[in-house]
């Protein structure tokens, strides 16, 4: 029986955010099933894709395990973060479709699940994806340029999460590729956080905010206590990274 532990991230191609009395929940993918894919890493250079039944035995024994983090707990430059580091969502439901596997997560009430959940609305999150460790796998045969091809028949899933960075540019993800990208990124989402207009979501998205979160509560500045509590903890991760000084931003 393998060990090894994988990491694997999957295109946003839709999504959902719910906004009710029960609290705010996001419903994406967080695997992709009959699809192969070329992976590079620590295990070899193959084309891999994840059967449809890969995740049957794992959830079986329930989800309450199971932890919600942002970009596995790491920082864009991929180094651990004390913050992130903390869940910030409880599964509510995980469950094996004919597409993927599909994730329903109620997200906390505190500055980091806000700033996440303004990430998702402004179209930064680009993608989910999953760790856990490889059971059982099956190689089936050659593919393209002869690769082998590894099927991954029996997958465990100790967390899932939201990545900005996803790590496969060839499944259509731009990677973020230097500090001035990073900086960027950074920017833009304190710019669209202060100002309360996020730019337009990926095509097919589907936001529905709704309640009384969903218009937030406007202070005589203008802007939500909510809304300056994601501010400050954008412009804490970005002075945390370097991309930005300690003084104010323009």
């Amino acid at each position: 029986m393998a060990t090894e532990l994988i990491e694997r991230t999957i295109p946003l191609d839709d999504f959902d955010i719910k906004r009710d009395r029960a609290g705010r929940t996001v419903t994406a993918y967080a695997a992709e099933f009959g699809r192969e894919t070329e992976i590079r890493d620590q295990h070899g250079h193959y084309w891999e894709g994840i059967n449809r039944a890969g995740f049957n035995r794992t959830l079986s024994h329930g989800i309450a395990r199971v932890g919600v983090y942002y970009n596995h707990g790491y920082d864009l430059s991929g180094k651990p973060n004390g913050l992130l580091s903390v869940p910030f969502a409880t599964p509510v439901e995980i469950k094996p479709d004919g597409h993927g596997l599909l994730t329903i997560s109620r997200y906390n009430d505190g500055e980091l699940a806000d700033a996440v959940l303004a990430a998702w609305e402004g179209g930064q999150i680009k993608g989910q994806s999953f760790r856990g460790r490889v059971y059982q796998s099956k190689e089936r045969g050659k593919g393209e340029r002869g690769l082998p091809r590894i099927e991954r028949m029996e997958l465990g899933l100790k967390e899932y999460g939201p990545t900005p960075s996803p790590a496969y540019e060839g499944a259509g993800l731009v990677a973020i590729r230097s500090q001035e990208d990073l900086a960027e990124l950074i920017r833009s989402m304190i710019s669209e956080i202060t100002t309360g207009t996020p730019s337009a979501p990926p095509v097919g998205t589907s936001i529905t905010p709704t309640g009384p979160d969903a218009a937030g509560d406007s202070s005589d500045d203008g802007h939500s206590s909510r809304t300056r509590a994601r501010r400050n903890l954008m412009l804490m991760r970005a002075r945390d990274l370097g991309v930005i000084g300690n003084g104010k931003t323009s």
